[in-house]
């Protein structure tokens, strides 16, 4: 998907509690999500929500996506994890996932 001629970024994530052990993973992992969602709209950065609870399709492409030395030991990778297009660009925890879009929408006026 292209907003003005620019690559979206796709933001896969969940809303679901699969157990009540990981309740603070949780908040902390909708906390992240919001925090990704906020950057990107406060810099007018086109992105696509994708979610990996309601949707197994999303959910299987995101496992597949993540590069080898990006997942987990033990485990499959946590939401949000953030690709340009087809491109991973990495976790909450692992900027500079945004510093190409936003510079190229500085440069170009492109807004979402």
């Amino acid at each position: 998907m292209n907003f003005c001629g620019k690559r979206v970024f796709r933001i896969f994530f969940s809303f679901l509690v699969p157990e009540i052990e990981l309740m603070i993973s949780y908040f902390y992992i909708i906390s992240c999500h919001l925090d990704v969602l906020g950057f990107l709209e406060a810099n007018k950065i086109g992105f696509e929500e994708k979610d990996i609870a309601a949707n197994e399709e999303n959910r299987k492409w995101m496992r597949e996506n993540v590069p080898e030395n990006s997942r987990p030991a033990t485990g499959y990778p946590l939401p949000p994890q953030i690709f340009n297009e087809s491109q991973y660009r990495g976790d909450y925890d692992a900027p500079p996932w945004f510093e190409e879009q936003s510079q190229s929408n500085q440069k170009d006026g492109h807004n979402r």
